[in-house]
């Protein structure tokens, strides 16, 4: 008697059906599982948004405790910019463990990374009271962070937008666009003067 129910339960012809009605559900379930946060152009731009303000508050945090800011290497061919696709980048910041290892770019390629930049007090005509920080994305991948991040800070002397998409910047009076509120979602970027 065993054996005849299992055969009732286990007959070919009602397990095509179930496989029919089986694989397509299974195919959609897959297709809404989200893959890895740095494959769209979109979430790669959220990511180096929140990359950035974890550095920025490094910075800021370096700052605060040494009192200087943390020394930019400047590499030759680079305008005077460390940039993040040739390590060590912002080297003392991993140093001195205010970041466990220092973010980069989702891409960190020629295109799309970061630069950090110290200039002198005064230097295009930024106020404050002493030398002063930029940190720079080049590019967007998409239009919407592009318009939504391009253009926070400029000084009389400069707009660094005309050479960067995204610049954060602390230890000077900077002509300032609101932050995004979506920004705090990376972390408490608070710019010091």
């Amino acid at each position: 008697m065993r054996n005849s129910v299992l055969k009732k339960i286990f007959r070919g012809p009602q397990l095509i059906p179930l496989l029919l009605l089986a694989c397509p559900a299974a195919i959609l379930a897959m297709a809404m599982v989200p893959g890895h946060p740095e494959e769209r152009p979109r979430d790669r731009d959220r990511v180096r948004v929140i990359r950035m303000l974890e550095i920025a508050d490094a910075i800021e945090e370096f700052n605060v405790d040494r009192g200087r800011l943390p020394l930019p290497r400047r590499e030759r061919g680079s305008s005077g910019w460390d940039p993040s696709t040739s390590p060590p980048f912002i080297r003392e910041l991993e140093q001195h463990g205010y970041l466990d290892r220092i973010p980069r770019d989702p891409l960190n390629n020629e295109r799309h990374h970061f630069r950090y930049s110290v200039f002198s007090q005064g230097a295009y005509d930024c106020d404050g009271l002493g030398p002063y920080w930029i940190l720079a994305l080049t590019h967007f991948e998409t239009d919407e962070y592009r318009a939504r991040y391009g253009d926070l800070i400029s000084c009389t002397g400069r707009n660094w937008s005309e050479s960067f998409e995204f610049t954060l910047g602390g230890g000077a009076e900077f002509t300032r666009r609101s932050m995004p509120p979506e920004a705090a979602l990376g972390g408490g970027y608070r710019p010091l003067r």
